[in-house]
């Protein structure tokens, strides 16, 4: 665990001190823009009440910062990722304590383990920055509306990469589950658009994945 001294440096600050980017810059895919986060921050102010989060896809931290700063009424952050790295477990399990929980292991097998576990945990906001295939992502779409009440949030980031529009499509199409509010365009326009989906679940049964 990092000393009580560190709690007070930014989280780049902190990954920083330890050395984070130079030893794993081959390790962690980008992370969410500055353009991402204004936009991300314009709707979150408009929902101050979001107290429980769940997130696909920690990775080095800069999405679930993010949260934690702009949702003032944060009781509870859970991430599942199937990646981990201690420096960013223990940023953030200093600084916030009990309510940031990590699930390590494969989003697929640990999220419907986790709701079956615990039936009573709804997220009022769910965010998917997980795996990138079709597969996966759908997948995560489905098992994560186990974790959904009827007001919940659901944000699925990397949305201009053609196996996470075919996923969404499927939920949205074939089951029939997804309601789309607004596709989020990038501040970066190149070939690897960063852009993000913002949605919410439909219809409160479960859904069979198949």
């Amino acid at each position: 665990m990092i000393c009580g001294a560190t709690n007070d440096l930014q989280l780049d600050e902190y990954l920083e001190s330890r050395n984070f980017f130079n030893l794993r810059r081959h390790q962690f895919s980008g992370y969410v823009t500055d353009g991402q986060k204004c936009q991300m921050n314009e709707v979150l102010a408009a929902h101050p009440n979001i107290k429980t989060i769940g997130e696909i896809g920690l990775n080095a931290g800069h999405s679930a910062d993010n949260f934690f700063d702009h949702c003032k009424q944060l009781e509870r952050f859970i991430s599942f990722d199937i990646q981990s790295y201690p420096e960013v477990l223990d940023y953030f399990s200093a600084k916030h304590k009990d309510k940031f929980l990590f699930i390590h292991g494969d989003s697929s097998l640990t999220v419907p383990e986790f709701a079956a576990h615990f039936p009573d945990v709804k997220f009022d906001l769910i965010f998917i920055d997980g795996a990138h295939s079709y597969e996966n992502c759908y997948r995560d779409i489905l098992n994560m509306k186990l974790l959904a009440h009827a007001e919940t949030l659901l944000w699925i980031d990397d949305y201009a990469c053609p196996e996470m529009i075919a996923a969404v499509e499927t939920c949205k199409n074939i089951y029939g589950i997804l309601e789309v509010i607004k596709v989020h365009s990038s501040d970066r326009r190149t070939a690897a658009e960063r852009c993000w989906l913002e949605a919410r679940y439909l219809c409160p049964e479960a859904v069979e994945i198949k």
